[in-house]
């Protein structure tokens, strides 16, 4: 039988995330001799002309040719891909949990693209920089961008990880190359995409446009009837906490609900089982009934309902994407999620939705499982739908650049891909302005007969 620590440790267990990252300005340079001979050519034509003609010729300007991006050649594109070797094998041994080695998946998918020409000529050569979430992140984000921009040159990276930081997006932009968040939970907001203009994360929703179409759609559901709430914020991630303050409190005063309190839960589990027990004497000291979270993987709200149930206060969660409901569903004893109201954006990945995928995602599955891959169950499903969602999507904006490979044409390309992209984590929105790409949210309750989410075909589009 599992121990509550087993079990909780599971919802650290995402969907294995590698994304596709795209934007990278493009280097001119003006040659000076060529420019010398034509000054040269423009002045003699003018001591040439006769007075009679009263005119002189305006010079010529010489536009210097578009460049490509680092990591391209005429015949090659270098492409970074954030790995999980060590964390992957630790994983499957210790959670239950199938959990897919992301380098080997993206080299099966880059495979086929090359075995039928690359792309417009060029083929795809990967180079690999390993993370391990039990280490300390930022030696090895400074270990990593060294790898991608001064051990080897690439043009993007597809990244594996749910919280890149802002300072390795920078490392990466020094050196024009493009990051491509793949995971649905990879949080973005507007400032953060204004301050990286090359980070792209096109399976997921802008955080703030996320939180106010969240709080209004269970404003519709009645989940706010009768609800002395508490809110889950994560205690680690700034974008998160910004968007809290910013959108979602200014968000629940439009449907006229204030948090009863806010609890702060770090995203790990350990220290997430250190702080919850103090935050829910907090909560039951305020009233609370029902709980939603603002957060990245489902740590916090996990730990939250299932420590909340062994001090005896029953509390019905909100769930969401963001926090990875699937892994959260499995992870908690059978129940504990009874009344749930939830909202997802992209393709759910239990067993019973396989049927409901679309034809996209279906390919991946059937394009990988060829390959040797085994795909168990609903969180391998989700890491090769990621897997398949982010190489596609560089192998389709690439295909549609008719010549050099650089930031500006990149994203020209991605934006006709047009409102309705089929990724296999979904329809995608990426024209004008999207850097993220989902826009439908899609209810979901749980069935008690199997402990199950069943999701409703009535989405809402968050799209203005």
């Amino acid at each position: 039988m599992l121990t509550t620590s087993h079990r909780l440790r599971r919802t650290r267990v995402r969907c294995a995330v590698f994304a596709l990252a795209a934007l990278a300005a493009a280097c001119s340079t003006t040659d000076d001799d060529s420019s010398t001979a034509t000054a040269a050519v423009t002045a003699a034509s003018a001591s040439d002309t006769t007075a009679a003609a009263n005119t002189t010729p305006a010079p010529e300007t010489t536009v210097p040719p578009a460049e490509n991006g680092p990591g391209v050649t005429d015949t090659e594109i270098f492409i970074g891909v954030e790995t999980n070797e060590k964390s992957q094998a630790a994983q499957n041994a210790t959670t239950g949990v199938q959990v897919r080695e992301v380098g080997a998946q993206v080299q099966i998918l880059v495979d086929g693209i090359n075995a039928g020409g690359g792309i417009n000529g060029r083929t795809i050569t990967l180079v690999k920089a390993d993370f391990d979430p039990a280490a300390e992140t930022g030696a090895q984000e400074n270990a990593a961008c060294n790898t991608f921009t001064k051990d080897n040159e690439v043009f993007a990276v597809l990244g594996l990880r749910t919280d890149a930081s802002e300072a390795y997006l920078s490392c990466l932009a020094e050196a024009d190359t493009l990051y491509i968040a793949g995971s649905p939970t990879q949080p973005a907001d507007e400032q953060l995409l204004t301050a990286a203009a090359n980070l792209w994360a096109p399976q997921t929703m802008v955080l703030d446009e996320f939180a106010a179409a969240y709080v209004a759609a269970l404003d519709d559901s009645g989940f706010f009837a009768d609800a002395t709430l508490g809110v889950v914020v994560s205690a680690d991630n700034p974008i998160f906490q910004r968007v809290y303050e910013a959108t979602l409190v200014p968000a629940l005063e439009a449907v006229g609900v204030t948090p009863a309190y806010v609890a702060s839960v770090p995203d790990s589990f350990e220290r997430a089982m250190e702080v919850v027990p103090t935050e829910l004497l907090k909560m039951q000291e305020a009233g609370v009934n029902k709980v939603l979270a603002l957060e990245p993987n489902g740590i916090g709200i996990g730990v939250t309902v299932l420590i909340g149930s062994s001090q005896g206060l029953v509390l019905v969660p909100a769930m969401s994407t963001f926090d990875t409901p699937e892994p959260v569903r499995a992870t908690l004893p059978p129940g504990s999620l009874a009344g749930v109201v939830g909202f997802a954006f992209g393709s759910p990945v239990e067993e019973n939705q396989v049927a409901n995928l679309n034809a996209t995602a279906t390919e991946c599955l059937d394009v990988l499982t060829a390959a040797g891959e085994e795909i168990a169950d609903g969180n391998a499903r989700g890491v090769s739908f990621i897997s398949c969602a982010n190489t596609w999507f560089l192998r389709d904006v690439l295909a549609a650049v008719p010549g050099e490979v650089n930031g500006e044409s990149f994203a020209a390309a991605a934006e006709s891909l047009g409102a309705e992209y089929e990724s296999a984590w979904g329809s995608l929105d990426l024209t004008v302005g999207h850097r993220t790409g989902q826009h439908l949210l899609q209810p979901f309750t749980l069935d008690p007969a199997c402990d199950c989410f069943a999701y409703s075909t009535d989405l809402r589009d968050t799209r203005s």
